[in-house]
């Protein structure tokens, strides 16, 4: 393990961590820590008086890391489901009633996505983010831990992604975040680290994060750890948040990557259009079918997807199209000349990078800077240049070397990476089944907590151009693909990358920018739509939790009133809590007025012993299918049919009797069924907005115009 420097600066700590007290983890080495979702005598805190006191008897970094290691040796799911059990036992990653996520599936165009209100964190200002970003520190990024660049000893942490913040006091501007603790990871050659991330945006939600307080950048380095990182825990997924505001993730100041164990619809959407990239006959490419414009790549030669992505990646960058709206950059001053900064265009930045061997390509950029050290060479050499000479394409300075060239790169990538087992079909292409991660032999499949449905998106793709097959000519076996089975050859583990397509660029029409969600969505969702996102889980604000229910009740009253849409609208428009979507759910009244009816008097969401009515927050109902349903605030959730005694009050924390491990069962929304889909179908505008190729001619040509200048 790679403890290095990071132990040596935390060892003085160790004390207030309580290093003799390793009662909620065991002993390192000990056994009966390591079966699947078990912790070693992890016993759950005994009563609600909050995470920090929970956290006292977490065991000292160093004790941790060395018992991670240890399971480790007996496979990454062992330690990997040893240490969220015990983040979850002390209390870090929250399982309390306020912090469970009320969560539900339903079907869209785009097939059946999933949908959240998270309790835990607040909602973001998409310019509050751009500005927090913009201010990240441009001088020598300082490094967490030891060595000489690292931050002075008890400074306070520069952001909530730092290594500082385990074991970090707290401060009136920065507070603690007791039993947070870090693994140490090599990615890419360089140090990072693992945590589990406090917000469960889904099942065993990990933060993988630089040891380096330095910006968010995603390139082929970027893909290389991230490699790196499912080469070591194979049952995880790891992705990342594009690197520009807007359509960035919400901390944009501290590279890091985000993973889990869950199969998000994305995942398992079929390819709608295959394509060959030349010179890379190991690797297969295709056109999702998906609402967010995202190209997928599959291989079992990692070097082979390292080149792949490159590719695609530096293409991207500099990639202008103004028929779909997509400009890659705009010059101070903020004129944006379209075809000014990619591939001809007079003027444009870093055609000096052009000359020197291996230097063209991301990876090639990468390897110039000295990041050699990576697992097997993954950066130095691969995809050194050859994708991006092949197709004429001159990559796009990063980083200072954008900003020294007064540009500002708007043309951004969303990198999702996951490991399938040998043999499995290659994911979405032929038609073939859909491939989940490597079983991880823990209980429990991924995508349970909602949304396990298998996606069935409506909108096509289609034809790239009128009279263009779309079958993109089947994969010959020389790419090491059967082609009866369409799996893999040769017993080797498939990486299957998907590279969701974003730019962040902004309009006089469209201010909060051209691929945001339009401002019509923002009553549901106005924040960037970052990776979760983009892979079709919506994170939806906690204001929801009120606001919805008091919409959904006054939609039942107004269709069994026979109220006009104009008349809700005006009632819901004068309280604030429901102003917001007074528009919207007169729309729904006028479109739905039926369906209300109907559910309000079979009363699919009823109380118990009421004969109608719709749970209030706070209330226990009992749902159209028998199962008992806690609002927005309540205690738990017992599905029917479990043999469980359901009695929340007298549950301490409101743990439910029928959670077998240390998730949170989520909670039902305390609003109807038409309300869901409602829900979901403004969710699914939100990733059609964020299209960078829509669905209609004008998308399926910027398509073409793409894949050309990938000399596909």
């Amino acid at each position: 393990m790679d403890a290095g420097g990071h132990e040596a600066a935390r060892s003085a700590e160790d004390g207030r961590h309580g290093a003799g007290a390793p009662r909620a983890l065991g002993a390192p080495g000990a056994a009966g820590g390591a079966g699947p979702r078990q912790a070693a005598a992890s016993p759950e805190p005994r009563d609600a008086r909050g995470a920090a006191d929970a956290c006292d008897g977490m065991p000292a970094p160093s004790v941790v890391r060395a018992r991670f290691e240890a399971l480790e040796a007996q496979g990454p799911d062992a330690a990997l489901n040893w240490l969220y059990e015990a983040e979850c036992a002390c209390g870090y990653v929250r399982r309390d009633v306020s912090a469970r996520p009320i969560c539900w599936s339903a079907p869209t165009p785009a097939g059946t996505l999933e949908l959240t209100i998270n309790l835990a964190k607040p909602e973001k200002d998409p310019r509050v983010i751009a500005a927090a970003a913009g201010s990240a520190p441009s001088a020598p990024a300082a490094m967490c831990g030891s060595g000489a660049a690292a931050v002075p000893p008890g400074r306070e942490p520069l952001c909530d992604l730092c290594w500082e913040n385990e074991g970090w006091p707290g401060s009136p501007g920065h507070p603690a975040k007791p039993g947070l603790r870090i693994i140490p990871l090599r990615l890419g050659g360089e140090r990072w680290g693992l945590q589990f991330s406090p917000y469960a945006y889904f099942p065993e939600h990990c933060i993988a994060l630089s040891a380096e307080h330095r910006p968010m950048k995603v390139d082929a380095a970027a893909v290389a750890r991230l490699l790196d990182f499912v080469d070591r825990f194979p049952g995880y997924f790891i992705g990342s948040n594009a690197d520009v505001p807007i359509v960035g993730g919400s901390v944009l100041s501290h590279d890091h990557y985000q993973g889990g164990r869950h199969v998000f619809p994305l995942m398992r959407a079929p390819i709608a259009h295959e394509f060959a990239l030349p010179g890379l006959s190991g690797v297969r490419a295709g056109i999702v079918e998906w609402p967010a414009s995202t190209v997928r790549l599959a291989s079992s030669d990692r070097t082979a997807l390292l080149e792949a992505a490159s590719r695609v990646m530096d293409v991207w960058r500099t990639f202008d199209d103004e028929a779909c709206g997509i400009v890659s950059c705009s010059r101070a001053g903020g004129a944006e000349p379209v075809g000014g900064c990619g591939p001809g265009g007079a003027g444009r930045p870093g055609s000096r990078m052009t000359s020197g061997g291996g230097g063209a390509g991301a990876a090639g950029r990468v390897a110039a800077r000295g990041h050699r050290d990576g697992p097997a060479g993954a950066v130095a050499g691969a995809g050194t240049g050859a994708g991006a000479a092949r197709a004429g394409h001159v990559p796009a300075p990063t980083g200072d070397e954008a900003a020294h060239a007064g540009v500002t790169w708007h043309n951004a990538i969303n990198p999702i990476l996951r490991k399938v087992a040998p043999g499995s079909p290659w994911p979405g292409f032929e038609g073939s089944a859909h491939a989940v991660p490597v079983p991880s032999g823990a209980p429990g499949t991924p995508g349970e907590a909602c949304g396990s449905a298998d996606v069935r998106p409506a909108n096509s793709v289609g034809a790239l151009v009128p009279g263009e097959a779309a079958d993109g000519g089947g994969a010959p076996a020389s790419r090491g693909v059967s082609a009866a089975s369409g799996e893999a050859a040769g017993g080797a583990p498939l990486y299957v990358l998907d590279l969701v397509l974003r730019n962040n660029r902004t309009t006089p029409e469209r201010p909060w920018g051209l691929f945001h969600p339009r401002e019509s969505l923002f009553h549901i969702k106005r924040e960037n739509i970052g990776l979760i996102e983009i892979m079709g889980r919506a994170i939806l604000p906690p204001r929801l939790a009120r606001e919805l229910p008091a919409v959904d009740r006054a939609l039942h009253e107004a269709a069994l009133a026979g109220e006009a849409p104009d008349a809700l609208r005006e009632r819901l428009a004068a309280d604030p809590p429901t102003a917001s979507h007074a528009e919207w759910a007169a729309g729904v009244l006028a479109r739905r007025r039926d369906e209300l009816v109907a559910e309000a008097r079979v009363g699919s969401v009823s109380r118990p012993g009421d004969g109608g009515g719709i749970v209030a927050p706070g209330e226990v109902g009992v749902l159209g299918d028998g199962s008992q349903a806690a609002g927005p605030t309540g205690a738990c959730v017992a599905r029917a049919g479990e043999g469980a005694e359901h009695d929340a009050a007298a549950r301490p924390e409101g743990r439910c009797p029928v959670m077998r491990d240390a998730r949170p069962a989520p909670a039902e929304p305390a609003f109807g069924a038409v309300l869901r889909d409602e829900v979901a179908q403004v969710f699914c505008r939100v990733l059609e907005d964020a299209a960078v190729f829509k669905s209609d001619e004008a998308g399926r040509r910027g398509w073409a115009r793409l894949l050309a200048a990938l000399g596909a």
